[in-house]
């Protein structure tokens, strides 16, 4: 029942994301740098983002200063999906894009109508434990990646996150980031929209992560989008 780490690629990426169930022309895309000139490059719209960053430079837990809107899809990464981050991550921006509707009976359509009925994040961490057509295909996905490691447990000590736009807010998602209590919870930044999201989450990448250790090179940034033709 083990996840591998799934490569930071937009093609492995978007591989996985069709082979569950999203249709073209949503899928991953490079982001190549933070700068303002750079992001205009990315296609529109952005449904959300994918970070990979060193797990070393993880801020410390950030308590909610609000609630995260009762419509957004979130989920615990549970131990026994050690490395699922980046699974988690892409289903976390897929979840949340409210203009995709999943290929009919895909195992994401399954999966998803499934878990937005259940009470909590907890819970659909458990039925992504569960979902073991989902854990084929990511594993399937990791095993095409193309850097040192790929196909095997070793997740190079870095980890993902999401960004995602909700009722005009701008939510970090890590199925990692648990309350006092345990309880996975989302971080809330503020007001944005679907066309500030990449522009408003590079600047919170910036501050909250890049500045903690800025010689480091390790980080990486997709956005799930509409690919051109």
């Amino acid at each position: 029942n083990e996840w591998l780490p799934v490569e930071s690629s937009p093609q492995v990426l978007t591989d996985l994301a069709r082979s569950m169930g999203v249709d073209a022309p949503w899928g991953l895309s490079d982001v190549y740098g933070l700068d303002q000139e750079v992001l205009a490059m990315v296609p529109q719209p952005v449904g959300g983002l994918l970070f990979l960053f060193p797990s070393k430079n993880a801020p410390a837990r950030q308590l909610q200063n609000e609630n995260a809107p009762a419509s957004t899809f979130y989920m615990q990464q549970l131990d026994d999906a050690t490395n699922a981050c980046g699974t988690v991550a892409l289903l976390h921006c897929i979840g949340n894009t409210a203009d995709l509707q999943p290929i009919s009976n895909s195992p994401l359509d399954v999966f998803l109508r499934q878990a937005r009925i259940l009470p909590d994040p907890y819970a659909r961490g458990c039925a992504l434990v569960a979902a073991d057509d989902l854990r084929q295909l990511s594993n399937a996905a990791a095993r095409r990646g193309e850097t040192s490691g790929a196909g095997t447990s070793d997740n190079q000590d870095q980890h993902y996150l999401a960004f995602v736009c909700v009722d005009n807010t701008l939510i970090q998602l890590d199925g990692r980031h648990l309350d006092q209590h345990g309880q996975a919870i989302p971080v809330v930044h503020g007001r944005t929209t679907r066309e500030t999201l990449l522009s408003d989450a590079a600047t919170i990448i910036k501050r909250d992560f890049v500045s903690r250790d800025p010689s480091n090179l390790n980080f990486s940034l997709l956005a799930f989008c509409q690919l051109p033709s």
